[in-house]
């Protein structure tokens, strides 16, 4: 059976050019010197039972839609997991409402907490009652099998859950397996062992918001706490090539700077590129 990860975006919650911003790499953005990057998001894809899972839906659902029918034009999309709910990730749930797709009854995998603020906060309560998505509780810790050769274990991260609580997630095809970590607000607060992560997984794409601690001068970084690159590295030791970036703030010169990512390459890790695909 052949399952395959594609990756449609690899940005922070509001992408790149960010709204409002003027910073070289917004510039070079809009100015088309550097591609835009659309918010973290994967799709799973099967492509014997042609259907596909969404990984998050952010702002950008609507360019990452199109981006996956052309990719995989004999896919329907079969359900979305969601891993939190800050803006980059559930927000595009919007376009499967009456103005938009008027979707018949998607499956939404989320857990009790996700669940419980989507069906009680508008718009997002119509698209329940209108029937356009069907909520799935799915337990922390536990997995999903959505078929014979696929399994989703939902795998709870510590980050600033304001509104809910917020999952990784490992994927398991017949022939490896992918742990997926858009955010979480440091390695030492989880309960597992960061370094071990190239030992168990295939591939693993895990935080990359920020590259180093002063690459947001007129904020304090504790106020959004994410483990940098710099300091997962030191923590993983060599990423053999498995360990890949990803949720890259416009700030992060892995965005556009090939000299920073040839040296992140030669440390054993790299970030994931728009459209690349994972086999599992």
């Amino acid at each position: 059976m052949s399952i395959e990860v594609l990756v449609l975006g690899r940005a922070q919650d509001a992408g790149m050019p960010h709204a409002g911003c003027s910073c070289r790499h917004c510039a070079s953005a809009i100015a088309g010197q550097v591609p835009r990057e659309f918010a973290a998001s994967l799709a799973i894809v099967d492509r014997d039972l042609n259907q596909s899972w969404l990984i998050d839906a952010g702002p950008d659902f609507r360019e990452q839609l199109f981006f996956l029918q052309q990719r995989y034009p004999k896919t329907k999309l079969a359900g979305i997991l969601i891993t939190h709910a800050h803006v980059g990730h559930y927000t595009g749930l919007i376009h499967l409402g009456r103005e938009a797709m008027n979707s018949k009854a998607v499956p939404i995998y989320a857990t009790p907490r996700m669940c419980d603020f989507l069906s009680g906060n508008a718009p997002w309560s119509q698209l329940i009652s209108a029937g356009n998505i069907v909520l799935h509780k799915q337990e922390p810790a536990s997995t999903l099998a959505v078929n014979d050769h696929l399994r989703i274990a939902f795998v709870p991260v510590p980050h600033r859950d304001e509104f809910t609580d917020t999952m990784a997630f490992v994927v398991r095809g017949s022939s490896g397996a992918l742990f997926y970590c858009p955010d979480i607000d440091s390695w030492e607060k989880w309960d597992r062992d960061v370094k071990t992560l190239p030992d168990e997984y295939g591939v693993s794409i895990i935080d990359g918001t920020f590259f180093d601690s002063g690459e947001l001068p007129k904020h304090t970084m504790s106020a959004v706490p994410h483990p940098t690159i710099q300091h997962s590295m030191q923590l993983i030791g060599d990423g053999r090539g498995q360990i890949f970036f990803t949720h890259m703030n416009h700030t992060n010169p892995l965005i556009s700077s090939v000299e920073a990512r040839q040296d992140l390459r030669q440390k054993g890790f790299d970030v994931v590129d728009h459209g690349q695909v994972f086999e599992l």
